[in-house]
């Protein structure tokens, strides 16, 4: 399954990742502190003495200026696939004094950025209402419906992906490597070395298969059930990284990483 491309673009644009804003008709690209709202448009923390509120400021019409926000994924390794390319194109504007609170909010929400404790003074919130959403995968370039966007959430484990992964490769790299090998053997497909999983994300792992060559191959391993929380995945996970320490302290029964097994390889 895996998230779709409105989730993805989501997941990028919540604002945990480096963006760059431009501004039409300027040339030039800014590195800005972004969020997103609820209905997913982009929230923009700007200090007006600077090059980009210095531009925002300098109004293009009557919506105020058009802007264009680029997110690049950051793989969480280097062998890793990336998630894409995500463009959101619209009018910015500056929110007035009584219309800030609740996008701080939303922005922290997002985006703790410490300075959010320097609006009014210097610093100011903008929003980019989003107009065009566009996400480029490789050479795949999806143009999105709006309102499929901005129904879409971002994936809850994003934030949290790569010190989940690490602490899989680094505490328990036996057990969720034998748990990944019999789920791909069940699929029909024989590893020589022992699958790593480079990416999850609510509704599973994207496992390197021949990690260590110049072109590894990916491929994607599905949960039973979409993970919506850490709590979650935990649960999940449980019985196949500790089943040895519960398979010796149970007297009988089936055994509990046979059935996380099966059901790891439902879909």
């Amino acid at each position: 399954m895996g998230p779709n491309v409105e989730e993805i673009t989501r997941t990028l644009l919540r604002g945990r990742l480096p963006a760059v804003l431009r501004i039409s008709p300027e040339p030039d690209d800014h590195e800005v502190v972004h969020a997103t709202d609820h209905r997913g448009d982009l929230l923009l923390l700007v200090a007006d003495g600077s090059p980009l509120g210095s531009q925002l400021l300098r109004r293009y019409g009557p919506d105020g200026p058009l802007g264009a926000l680029t997110v690049d994924d950051v793989p969480p390794f280097g062998n890793a696939p990336s998630l894409g390319r995500a463009v959101v194109l619209g009018p910015i504007r500056r929110l007035e004094p009584g219309a800030t609170r609740q996008a701080i909010l939303e922005f922290a929400d997002g985006n703790p950025a410490t300075g959010l404790f320097d609006i009014g003074q210097g610093t100011a919130l903008y929003r980019l209402d989003v107009r065009q959403v566009r996400l480029r995968i490789d050479d795949a370039l999806h143009h999105l419906d709006i309102d499929v966007y901005r129904a879409a959430a971002p994936d809850p484990l994003h934030e949290e992906e790569k010190d989940l992964l690490v602490d899989l490769a680094e505490h328990h790299a036996a057990e969720i490597g034998s748990f990944l090998a019999d789920s791909l053997a069940a699929a029909g497909i024989r590893v020589t070395s022992p699958p790593l999983p480079v990416r999850l994300d609510q509704y599973g792992f994207v496992v390197a298969l021949d990690p260590d060559t110049a072109r590894p191959r990916w491929l994607r391993l599905d949960f039973p059930v979409a993970m919506r929380s850490r709590h979650r995945l935990a649960h999940f996970l449980h019985p196949i990284l500790f089943h040895r320490c519960e398979r010796d302290s149970a007297d009988d029964g089936p055994d509990s990483t046979e059935s996380a097994r099966g059901h790891g390889q439902e879909r």
